[in-house]
């Protein structure tokens, strides 16, 4: 039954509900499961997830803070500490649920991509509706599966895995999703380098726990160099096809691809700069320019990307966990994302250290929870998913043995 109930609360995510802002239905679950084994549990909970309670709570208390400051409207704050709540809640749940246990792990992620395939065909977004079944389809939960499918002995051995990665990587560019590719590609590169002696050397070596960190971060940044550097060699030759090639020139600019494909954090950044320490409100109004988009692309040498879509409107255009939260909560609601990407090495350090069938599904998790916090919404679908990654995370920190740990 334990394993039915693991398998469907992430496949039933297509259920929603108005209740403030969106609320999952499965989510409601997390309240049943807390409510009847939080006691059970408390000791874990405290042990494993004190750090992250301790900073969720600085992020809810500043972003009420906030929001009296700036005297949000009522519908606004109260979606807005709903979301952190539901977060917490949905954490301290899936924590109990999963139990630390791989298999339970593996179990979740096949009803999440069961869940986002059931999403698209039942309650599709508009960009799904729009044609770009792939990317806001079920493009994503097809990687994902491959990704789980590594962790399994028929798939055993490191040059299947790595072909499997490479592969995806090299679909998901062809199919406009450059996310997931990157994701996929930066998979194939951490573990090619993984394997060469000087590497090794480096991680498995008795530096400090510091200089290992600073050495795995810097090897992220230059693979992410090389990874930019293949996708617009093959964008701007059209191997990609001719869409991804105008999407190339039209998103390309002073502060790279990026930027130009997630506009949003120029105004993010440009928010945070007006006012660093408090934040703007949950769902915070602008109260700059309503062309904000298009003064800042301009100003960053995006002539030819047009404003995306959908942000001409009265709300700070924002697309991203760590800078979203700094935006409606101030400065002091970063501190979470800060630790959770401070875990993410960690757990890249033990899997590129230990090396077994389930390295490459945990640093493919570790890799795209981090694009999540960087680049994705922290709200419904974001939420739920981050939720399951932060459990990915405890686990690998706390339950894969470390050698010099």
């Amino acid at each position: 039954m334990k394993k039915l109930i693991i398998f469907l609360i992430p496949s039933l995510m297509f259920l929603k509900i108005k209740f403030i802002g969106e609320l999952y239905v499965p989510e409601i679950a997390s309240i049943i499961i807390l409510l009847l084994y939080f006691k059970k549990n408390y000791f874990n909970l405290k042990k494993y997830l004190g750090t992250f309670y301790s900073l969720c709570f600085i992020f809810l208390i500043s972003q009420i803070f906030t929001d009296i400051y700036r005297n949000s409207l009522p519908v606004d704050y109260l979606r807005g500490w709903s979301n952190i709540f539901f977060f917490i809640l949905h954490v301290s749940a899936l924590f109990i649920l999963l139990d630390n246990n791989k298999q339970n792990l593996l179990l979740f992620g096949i009803g999440m991509s069961f869940g986002w395939i059931l999403t698209f065909f039942i309650s599709p977004n508009i960009y799904a509706l729009g044609g770009q079944h792939w990317k806001f389809g079920y493009g994503y939960a097809i990687t994902f599966i491959f990704a789980i499918l590594t962790t399994q002995k028929l798939f055993h051995g490191e040059i299947l895995k790595s072909f499997i990665f490479f592969v995806l990587s090299v679909v998901n560019f062809y199919m406009g999703y450059r996310s997931a590719a990157g994701a996929c590609l930066l998979v194939f590169f951490l573990i090619f380098l993984s394997n060469l002696n000087v590497f090794q050397q480096l991680i498995n070596s008795d530096k400090s726990y510091l200089k290992k960190f600073i050495i795995t971060i810097s090897i992220l940044f230059i693979s992410l160099y090389f990874i930019n550097l293949i996708y617009a060699y093959l964008a701007y030759n059209q191997y990609l096809g001719s869409y991804e090639y105008e999407r190339l020139i039209q998103q390309s600019g002073g502060l790279g691809v990026i930027v130009g494909g997630r506009q949003e954090i120029l105004t993010s950044i440009y928010a945070i700069f007006k006012s660093p320490l408090i934040g703007y409100g949950s769902w915070a109004y602008n109260p700059f320019s309503e062309n904000i988009i298009s003064d800042l692309l301009l100003k960053f040498g995006y002539f030819n990307t047009p404003p995306m879509l959908g942000y001409a409107n009265d709300r700070i255009p924002v697309h991203s966990h760590i800078l979203g939260s700094w935006i409606s909560a101030g400065f002091f609601g970063i501190f979470i994302w800060l630790w959770l990407l401070k875990e993410i090495i960690k757990a890249l350090i033990i899997n590129l250290q230990t090396k077994n069938d389930w390295s490459y599904y945990f640093i493919f998790v570790c890799i795209i929870f981090a694009w999540e916090i960087f680049f994705s919404t922290f709200k419904g679908e974001g939420r739920f998913n981050s939720a399951y990654y932060v459990c990915v995370m405890i686990y690998i920190n706390n339950f894969i043995k470390l050698n010099d740990k």
